[in-house]
Parts: structure tokens; C-alpha cells; sequence
């Protein structure tokens, strides 16, 4: 016996303010007037916090776009997973970079925080004003990875810190900045690295700009209800075609103005990979022990990789997840699922019946696909 799997796409971790993906180049944005002493006060959120859109163009490599004819339709949100699951997925550390509009480094301010929050501020800054900024957000930046041997190294390899004041920001540098997983058991661990880069406006007079970082993670949640009338052991778990690289900031990415609950929101419609990034598939048919008591339901916890787009030539085997238990393997392709940008949270409800398995899958922000595989026993 089979049954379908149903695709629910609801939109979570919302994109609000402005926009992200500052590219490589200040000259676009010049000085405005003549520079005079004024206060500047940033507060930045994670992008689960609805906040009002402020639909600013600010950076030529990135766009923001207006709700059109084939944008995707948002659908219901989900309140019990709209919010972060731990201190994890909130901002632990904070680092502010300021830039002048001749690419000088006017402040690189850090901020260990004394407990994670959803949101901060304000903090304060004495800027020249009368002219444009580019502001760089790195939140969480000193998380590591633990790799197949056993060892730490952190998620990207550069140190922040070093960047001076009063000397030229290395746009090139920390715009080719990549997060890379080396191996088929690693995945994103501890505070969840965070970035965002927005151009603000500082005119003569003291001003306060309301900022966002965003998770430079895919979210994977699998709950199990076991209905089989018998324990059941899961041994292990897959999931197909995973990216194993992805730039630390977002780059060349698009957001969409779309209204989720009667709040103006943002959704990633658009994003660049690098062009080697290469994918692979995620986990193994081993390495777990989990217990599926008769009529119980578990929740194992989360998976944190990387954002891709891969697509296959007749986009019917793009991603795939698999189980394995009790020596039986369960799984199939997605169809016509062909990105996965940063910032979403792909939720697997999955239920074992006694002839049939049920998937009933939640793409957040929402996908506008079509998925029906079919899993049986």
C-alpha cells in the first residue's frame, strides 16, 4: 500500500528591512554633501522578528521586487515553529563593521552578549554623516565545525577582528568568504553563524537604522510517530544532494515583498552559489540508535546544513531523504524542488503505519512546488 506525501510550504524566519548581499564595489555609492559629526544608533534582529518593511533600494547587487503575477503565495504559518528552537538559533555574539563610502573602515566593533538574544540594541556610534554607509553584520562568527576526525575548525576561516579601523575594508575578501562541509557527517553546530550586509543613509542629524542578520542555514526537522503496532529502532538517516559550500554572506540575493498574516514580510527568491560548490549526500544508514516505542512520537534533533540549488537535468531527482530501520530502507526523490536558500526550515513529519509510511513535509519560507513521491513498506 502507498501513500502520497503531502507538501504544506509555510513561510518562516521572515526577511525584513531593507536587503542583503552588498557585492565587492563602494564606488556606487559616493559622499553626500559636506560630512558634519552625528550620532548613529543600529539595532539588529534576526529575521523571525515581523518588523514593518522599509522598501529601500540600497545595493545595485542585490534587489528587492515587488509582489508580481508569478511571485509565490505564502501560505499558513506555523506559530509553534516560527520561533527559534533554543539559544542556537539566536544571536550570541555581534560584530558591527561601518564603512565610508571611500571603502575606510570607520568602526569594527564586537559585542559578546551576556545571553542569547532575538534581537539587539541600540548601539552607538559617532559617525560622520551627510553621506552613505555599508553596513557589515556577522553574528555567532566563532562557532565551529567538528569534523569526521574529531577536530575543531571554525566556520570560516578568517579572522575578523583583524580588520582595522581607519584602514580599507577587504570587500573582495570577506565577499568570497565560504562555509564548507568536508565530509558526509558534518553539519553546522553550537550558536548557528549569522550576516548580512546592508547601504544606509546618514544624513546631518542623529538617526537610528534597524538592521537584520540572517541564518546562513538550512534547517532540518524530523519527527517520527511510530502507529506500527512495534518497536522500532532507527539506524540512520539521508538526505540527498546537500551543497558543501556556501558563501558566508549572501550573495546576489533577491528578496520579495510578500504579506504573511497581514505583515509585510521578505522571502529569498533568488541567491548565488559558488559555481564549484559541489553536493553530496548528508548522513549515512548508520550511526543513529533511536527507539520508536509502539504509538510514540519523537522529534530528533535538528539538522543544520548548507543553501543550494541543485538541479537535475529532467528536475525530478533534485533532493531526496531516506530512513533506515529494522533492516528496511524508506525513501524516494523530491521532484521539482530545486533550491533550498539560507534561512529555511524544511520540517519532516513522518508516520509508521503498519502497511503504509506517511511523509508530510513543511518547506519554510514557501516553495512553490509540486512534490508527490510515494514511500510504502
Amino acid at each position: 500500500m502507498f501513500k502520497s506525501i503531502h507538501i504544506h510550504t509555510i513561510v518562516l524566519w521572515l526577511s525584513t528591512f531593507l536587503f542583503a548581499g552588498c557585492g565587492e564595489s563602494t564606488d556606487d555609492y559616493a559622499f553626500v554633501d559636506k560630512p558634519v559629526w552625528v550620532n548613529l544608533a543600529i539595532s539588529v534582529s534576526m529575521t523571525d522578528v515581523s518588523l514593518p518593511v522599509v522598501k529601500t533600494v540600497a545595493d545595485a547587487s542585490s534587489t528587492v521586487a515587488g509582489n508580481v503575477a508569478d511571485s509565490p503565495m505564502p501560505g499558513t504559518r506555523a506559530a509553534e515553529d516560527a520561533l527559534p528552537a533554543g539559544n542556537n538559533e539566536k544571536i550570541n555574539t555581534l560584530r558591527i563593521v561601518i564603512v565610508r563610502p571611500d571603502g575606510i573602515v570607520e568602526y569594527n566593533r564586537f559585542i559578546s552578549l551576556s545571553s542569547a538574544v532575538d534581537s539587539y540594541g541600540d548601539e552607538k556610534f559617532e559617525v560622520l554623516g551627510n553621506e552613505k554607509k555599508r553596513i557589515y553584520l556577522f553574528a555567532n562568527e566563532g562557532t565551529e565545525i567538528k569534523t569526521a576526525e574529531g577536530t575543531m575548525r571554525k566556520v570560516v576561516d578568517y579572522d575578523l577582528a583583524a580588520i582595522k579601523e581607519g584602514e580599507r575594508f577587504p570587500a573582495a575578501d570577506i565577499s568570497g568568504l565560504r562555509i564548507r562541509l568536508e565530509d558526509n557527517t558534518e553539519q553546522l553546530a553550537g550558536p548557528l553563524p549569522m550576516s548580512e550586509c546592508h547601504d544606509i543613509t546618514v544624513g546631518g542629524t542623529d538617526s537610528r537604522h534597524e538592521l537584520f542578520v540572517t541564518r546562513a542555514a538550512v534547517k532540518f526537522s524530523f519527527n517520527i510517530t511510530n502507529n506500527s503496532g512495534r518497536n522500532i529502532v532507527l539506524k540512520g538517516l539521508t538526505i540527498a544532494r546537500m551543497a558543501k559550500e556556501e558563501y558566508y554572506l549572501p550573495k546576489n540575493t533577491i528578496y520579495n515583498d510578500v504579506v504573511i498574516d497581514g505583515v509585510d514580510c521578505k522571502e529569498i527568491t533568488s541567491y548565488d552559489v559558488p559555481s564549484d560548490v559541489g553536493y553530496y549526500e548528508y548522513g549515512s544508514d548508520k550511526g543513529l540508535s533511536e527507539t520508536l516505542s509502539a504509538g510514540s512520537k519523537v522529534s530528533l534533533s535538528p539538522i543544520y546544513l548548507l543553501e543550494g540549488k541543485y538541479t537535475a537535468v529532467d528536475d525530478e531527482r533534485n533532493y531526496s531523504m531516506k530512513i533506515f530501520f529494522d533492516g528496511m530502507e524508506l525513501g524516494d526523490w523530491f521532484p521539482k524542488l530545486s533550491r533550498l536558500p539560507r534561512n529555511t526550515h524544511v520540517i519532516v513529519n513522518i508516520t509508521i503505519g503498519k502497511t503504509a509510511v506517511d511523509w508530510d513535509v513543511d518547506v519554510l519560507p514557501y516553495i512553490p512546488v509540486d512534490l508527490d513521491p510515494e514511500f510504502g513498506l
